[in-house]
């Protein structure tokens, strides 16, 4: 259906204001209702009067940018194979994709965000390649939780029967075999082309050519995206553990090691939206760190609520900040696009 240039210009006005709305309200809801984060004031007022808080909160912060930067030079790198684009743009897309998933589940509105900084190359395509970089960094986070999950229990939680050794030993070889598979799947992504011409229904073998990006990658790029991945995965791991020494957590870096990996390996095992993942996070951070400490640091009765200010701050510094900016880019963006070359006035 054609639409009018009046009309296509409406509706791109409508659902830039729609999405710039949504994420503001998302975002006051969040911190002012649904975890109103005023209860962190007197502890904020406390740890102000340390001389490390400032330290490491303005370092964590720091590491927003290059935590940014990575995945912005990432999704570059894998959209140049259809299209050329600036690190500048790739940034812009980068903000603007984490406006977009802010109230969609799991973050699939970021990919959608993201594809509309393309001149050249078909949502569709774009879509399907911002996803193989979605993937491994997927697959880092299952990879890195699962080993540090494994030495975590064999370190602190050792089995006490023969029972425990088989559960525990089981657990071990599945995990490493899984991980041999996904690994295995990654490097070899072009099996998802190969399976959709055997069972494409006709009607959608348009649709083939969308499918063939994932063909279209050698497993040496494939391994510079993995790495890229890992990196930026090192670059927030680093972020929360400086969070939670400036809120005074009294973890170490070897146990930072162990419980941060696992940590995040069970907040993407559970679906959510990545607004609620404050809630999600911070409960997930309260209980694995929180089991942690009390079996090993004594004296601390708000132990709880300081990871919990931890995890508030990388939420806010890594999603709910970039959202924020990246509504500025939603408005220079054209979600209806033009039905001929003539169209203008948009």
């Amino acid at each position: 259906m054609k639409l009018s240039p009046k009309l296509r210009k409406t509706g791109n006005i409508l659902i830039r204001i729609a999405i710039v709305v949504i994420v503001y309200l998302y975002i006051y809801y969040e911190i002012f209702y649904r975890r109103d984060i005023s209860i962190l004031s007197d502890l904020i007022k406390r740890v102000l009067e340390s001389r490390l808080f400032l330290a490491f909160f303005i370092s964590a912060a720091v590491l927003m940018i290059a935590n940014l930067l990575i995945e912005a030079r990432k999704w570059q790198f894998l959209i140049a194979r259809v299209e050329k684009v600036s690190l500048f743009t790739s940034v812009k897309a980068v903000f603007t994709g984490l406006s977009v998933s802010i109230f969609t589940p799991n973050r699939v509105g970021e990919f959608l965000g993201r594809v509309f900084f393309l001149n050249k190359t078909k949502p569709i395509e774009g879509i399907f390649i911002t996803v193989i970089g979605s993937l491994s960094q997927l697959l880092v986070t299952l990879v890195v939780g699962s080993l540090s999950a494994a030495f975590f229990l064999l370190i602190y939680y050792p089995p006490s029967d023969f029972a425990m050794e088989m559960m525990m030993g089981t657990l071990y070889v599945f995990g490493f075999i899984a991980n041999i598979i996904f690994l295995g799947l990654y490097f070899n992504i072009s099996f998802i082309t190969d399976l959709s011409k055997k069972f494409i229904k006709p009607q959608w073998k348009h649709m083939q050519h969308y499918i063939e990006v994932f063909s279209a990658y050698h497993t040496s790029e494939l391994l510079r995206v993995l790495l890229m991945s890992l990196f930026r995965y090192l670059v927030f791991s680093t972020q929360f553990f400086l969070f939670l020494k400036a809120f005074g957590v009294p973890i170490t870096l070897r146990e930072a090691i162990m419980v941060i990996p696992v940590i995040y390996l069970v907040t993407t095992s559970i679906p959510t939206i990545a607004l609620s993942e404050l809630g999600v996070r911070g409960s997930v951070s309260v209980f694995f760190i929180g089991v942690f400490m009390r079996g090993h640091v004594m004296g601390i009765d708000d132990l709880e609520l300081r990871v919990f200010a931890a995890s508030t701050a990388i939420w806010l510094i890594n999603i709910a900040l970039p959202a924020l900016i990246g509504t500025i880019f939603v408005f220079h963006l054209r979600f209806i696009q033009k039905n001929t070359t003539a169209d203008d006035g948009e």
